[in-house]
């Protein structure tokens, strides 16, 4: 007999149970735990063809706690995701929304449109 704690089915679900919104779930639920702002963590999926993407978007503060030293957290995020869908046999991927897309020509820095130079100072 050994010591080796044993699986048991009930606490396993099938792979095929999987869907977006569970990876979506988790990937939420992995960046409120990175980020100070968790309220304002909000992952959208879109279907690209036969990918599935994955929209992570955060406090603008919050972005450099995802990116990580050197890219590492998002990176680990990102493979997580891959796991996931491979699970699923899904190609999944996760991005960062990394900017302010605004509405209306408006950008992130506040200029409305890139066309117009900035006032003169004189």
């Amino acid at each position: 007999m050994t010591d080796q704690p044993q699986s048991t089915a009930e606490n396993t679900a099938p792979a095929e149970t999987g869907s977006r919104a569970d990876i979506a779930a988790m990937v939420t639920t992995l960046a409120r735990a990175i980020v100070h702002v968790p309220d304002e963590v909000l992952v959208e999926v879109e279907q690209d063809g036969e990918e599935t993407v994955y929209w992570l978007i955060v406090a603008e503060e919050d972005i450099p706690l995802v990116i990580g030293r050197s890219g590492k957290t998002i990176r680990s995020l990102r493979t997580i995701v891959e796991a996931a869908g491979q699970v699923l046999n899904q190609r999944c991927v996760l991005e960062l929304v990394e900017e302010d897309e605004g509405e209306d020509d408006e950008f992130a820095d506040g200029a409305e449109n890139a066309d117009t130079p900035p006032p003169s100072e004189g």
